[in-house]
């Protein structure tokens, strides 16, 4: 697989092995992207809900309420 991200004349590219990355993988791969091309840690990590967060909001969603 592979990511490529293009902007302001500056190419940040991830490369892996195989095809079957989970989702979790895809975000941090996107995480990484984006910090490699110079976004704030900070302003990634408000973007990008973690592993727990989505695990929360899929428990939750699963949730019947009355």
């Amino acid at each position: 697989m592979k990511l490529i991200l293009e902007q302001h004349g500056t190419t940040v590219t991830i490369e892996t092995e195989g095809d079957c990355q989970t989702i979790y993988e895809m975000a941090d791969y996107c995480r990484e992207l984006l910090l490699a091309q110079g976004y704030h840690p900070d302003s990634v990590s408000e973007a990008f809900p973690t592993e727990e967060d989505i695990a929360k909001l899929v428990s939750g969603a699963n949730t019947y309420h009355d």
